[in-house]
């Protein structure tokens, strides 16, 4: 029994690498992506070098260093779970789940396969703005141990944003309804503190951004690049990176409980006429 599970196990783990590798590699060498990924972070760059002429109240710092880690967590909101709801929206529509499901276990390589070609589309994104801050932006400071801070905050948001967009995806019943995954994304990232110190809004806002991730992906960030004076402008006056970890596990760990049970369900939900398009 053991060992025919070992063997279902990776052979799950082998389709679903292989599949994502041959979507990240599409999606790699797809103008359309690579404009889209490449236009928005020079987009991104541009606003913050455009608001970056003034400093930060009571400090030396500029404001596009100042606002640059909390960009970057947006960023990576707001590009990985969209894209993974949508994706699985577009297999639900398509008959694509559907065949998955047909095959042994090929949900489960379906879910892999998709999950690493957006992270590491995600990724790609994430460094690209990295390098962009490091030579436009004087302010941000980056030594090896932040550098693994950074990347440990974004391995964990991750986690964290994936499954989660698997969960919306599975909500959604036609892949046109993205723009409903985009909305609440954005009213999140306005009371994040993404823009502002969350120290200065109103407290029951303070509590109601303290609830979902996008705030903690931001703080990490800060935590990572900005300078440790800096954390006096936060909640507490801290950085909190323990609670950083906490609040991302605990999202890593609701959202992947319901995102296997909920594809299971939509799968078997869906007709077989898919399969006939």
């Amino acid at each position: 029994m053991t060992t025919i599970t070992t063997a279902g196990l990776s052979t799950v783990a082998r389709n679903g690498l292989r599949r994502g590798a041959v979507e990240t590699r599409i999606m790699l060498t797809t103008p359309g992506d690579l404009v889209m990924a490449l236009g928005s972070l020079a987009i991104m760059v541009s606003v913050l070098l455009a608001a970056g002429g003034g400093t930060f109240a009571g400090s030396d710092l500029d404001l596009g260093s100042m606002n640059f880690p909390s960009v970057l967590g947006a960023t990576l909101v707001t590009g990985t779970v969209p894209m993974i709801a949508g994706k699985l929206a577009w297999s639900k529509a398509s008959g694509e789940l559907l065949r998955a499901k047909a095959i042994p276990r090929g949900l489960g390589s379906f879910l892999i396969g998709h999950t690493i070609s957006v992270a590491v589309f995600s990724l790609f994104t994430v460094v690209g703005m990295v390098l962009a801050g490091l030579a436009f932006f004087d302010g941000l400071v980056l030594s090896w141990t932040r550098l693994g801070l950074l990347a440990a905050v974004t391995a964990a948001a991750m986690a964290a944003l994936l499954p989660l967009g698997a969960v919306l995806g599975g909500l959604l019943s036609n892949p046109r309804h993205v723009g409903l995954v985009q909305l609440p994304l954005t009213v999140l990232i306005g009371i994040s503190g993404i823009f502002y110190p969350l120290a200065a809004y109103p407290a029951w806002l303070q509590s109601t951004a303290e609830l979902f991730p996008v705030y903690w992906i931001g703080l990490g960030m800060r935590a990572a690049m900005l300078p440790e004076g800096m954390a006096a402008v936060e909640l507490g006056g801290e950085w909190r990176l323990g609670q950083v970890f906490l609040v991302l596990g605990l999202w890593i760990a609701a959202t992947l409980l319901l995102a296997v049970p909920l594809l299971k369900r939509m799968a078997r939900k869906e007709s077989g006429s898919a399969l006939k398009d």
